[in-house]
């Protein structure tokens, strides 16, 4: 997606739950900035949050992204929540927040992304991620 002279590649998973949470599979997979004008961009800061909170806040601080090159972002520290994953019982539908600012705090990109927050029993489907299935046997249930 193209704006204000930057295009910006967002890649993610578009279902969460806590089987994703608990196998450590990561839900952002992408994320890639490129600056299209012919200035530097000097102190910009990228943000995601998500509503509801089933993840931490992550803030990646990026000192200059000169003209007409790129960065891949490792979007490592985007922790899902346990608790919130565990304790749902019902799907809702969520939203990634996508934020880039300049050094003075004015937005220069900003995206809202859907997704799936699953019920902690519930599986996202043969589409996304269908290994996931296997995180569902419970072996040492009682009664099993």
């Amino acid at each position: 997606m193209e704006k204000n002279n930057l295009k910006v590649e967002f890649i993610y998973t578009t279902a969460v739950n806590y089987a994703i949470q608990q196998n450590k599979i990561p839900i952002i997979r992408k994320l890639n900035i490129e600056n299209l004008s012919d200035n530097d961009l000097i102190g910009i800061k990228v943000k995601i949050n998500c509503e509801p909170a089933f993840a931490s806040n992550w803030v990646q601080n990026i000192d200059i992204l000169p003209s007409n090159q790129y960065l891949i972002l490792d979007v490592k520290n985007f922790i899902l929540s346990p608790s919130l994953l565990s304790e749902l019982t019902e799907k809702i539908v969520g939203v990634i927040n996508l934020t880039i600012s300049n050094n003075n705090n004015e937005i220069i990109f900003q995206e809202n992304y859907a997704i799936d927050v699953l019920a902690y029993d519930q599986w996202n489907g043969i589409g996304k991620l269908p290994e996931m299935i296997a995180s569902f046997l419970t072996p040492n249930h009682p009664e099993i």
